[in-house]
């Protein structure tokens, strides 16, 4: 899993302006790379449904850092991951079934509070 974390700090060349950055934690090429936004739920609570992601390209400095925004260019759509998956939670129709404890010695354990009244 690619971890990242935003900063946002002024610059002292434009004082005032903020930047705001992301960084892999792991060194990245200087190229367009490709990050995911969150995945959505399955579309099913039951039986098969499908889930899906926005993959959008992003420049990434020589330093591997992501600088915000979308890019529309630079990324090979050859290269662009599936934005959509299956998902299944199971079938729709319950099943069920008798859950008994093995056979043996039956102990009930009382516990008696203070000041408890018994009716």
């Amino acid at each position: 899993m690619v971890e990242s974390f935003v900063s946002d700090w002024p610059v002292k060349a434009n004082k005032g302006q903020h930047f705001t950055y992301m960084r892999y934690a792991q060194f990245s090429q200087n190229a367009p790379d490709i990050y995911f936004l969150p995945v959505s739920q399955c579309s099913a609570s039951c039986g098969e449904g499908s889930q899906s992601r926005r993959a959008v390209c992003q420049a990434v400095t020589k330093e591997g850092w992501i600088l915000p925004g979308e890019v529309p260019y630079g990324c090979k759509i050859s290269d662009r991951p599936p934005e959509s998956q299956i998902c299944n939670h199971g079938p729709c129709q319950a099943r069920y079934k008798w859950v008994v404890a093995p056979w043996g010695e039956v102990r009930i354990l009382i516990t008696l509070q203070k000041n408890a009244a018994i009716i």
